[in-house]
């Protein structure tokens, strides 16, 4: 049996492979300063930049929105905003949220 990795993962975000998780676009915007590291590392290899100026770095991508996903986003969040879809945005406002409540 063949299979093409390559296929199988190139709408995921690291290792996993949820299919039941549609694709979606994915538009974020970091500082200038996170821009630089993302253009040397981007998240993911549909990563196009959208945005690259002295005020912002957006970029847009296309792939499944899963927990390894977000968390990568978390790592990285001290300049993000996300743009869409807003359904993320929420998914990690309340990351956050729990995450104070936890740590009063």
């Amino acid at each position: 049996m063949d299979i093409d990795i390559n296929s199988l993962f190139k709408d995921c975000y690291g290792i996993w492979n949820q299919t039941n998780i549609p694709i979606e676009e994915i538009e974020l915007s970091y500082s200038p300063l996170d821009g630089s590291f993302l253009k040397s590392v981007p998240l993911h290899h549909s990563q196009e930049i959208i945005v690259d100026d002295e005020k912002e770095f957006r970029i847009k991508l296309h792939l499944r929105i899963t927990n390894d996903f977000v968390m990568a986003l978390l790592s990285r969040s001290r300049s993000l905003t996300i743009i869409k879809p807003l359904h993320l945005r929420e998914q990690v406002k309340t990351v956050y949220e729990e995450a104070l409540k936890r740590n009063r």
